[in-house]
């Protein structure tokens, strides 16, 4: 696809990871309850990677996938050689993403932000 033309070697890997060889620049998580579910995924790029050994612990064997071979973080992953507006483009292109949303619903995120996401029970019960 587009972002192949961009980056030689960018490659589907594992579940839903997007890697450049054998090394992991973007992936999916989700979170499933009985009424609601939130799936997000991330990109690299432009990120202080030794940052990810101190915050995250290494995965469970059985959660990692065959590629990663037992690698540290660093050794499994890496950045997306793009800038940001670059990544934006492509994104919006093969979404065909053409307007954006009539309106950003930045006090709700602002609550949320407040009562949930920043305190220390959500984001360390794991």
């Amino acid at each position: 696809g587009a972002l192949g033309t961009e980056v030689p070697g960018v490659a589907w890997r594992g579940i839903s990871d997007l890697a450049v060889g054998d090394q992991k620049f973007s992936g999916t998580a989700q979170r499933r309850k009985r009424s609601h579910f939130l799936f997000h995924g991330t990109i690299l790029y432009g990120f202080d990677l030794p940052l990810i050994e101190k915050y995250l612990r290494h995965p469970q064997a059985k959660d990692e996938p065959d590629y990663r071979e037992g690698r540290d973080h660093l050794g499994f992953l890496t950045q997306l050689p793009l800038p940001a507006p670059k990544i934006k483009q492509l994104i919006s292109q093969v979404w065909n993403a053409e307007s954006p949303l009539p309106y950003h619903p930045q006090d709700s995120v602002a609550e949320l932000i407040k009562t949930r996401y920043s305190l220390p029970e959500w984001n360390l019960k794991y």
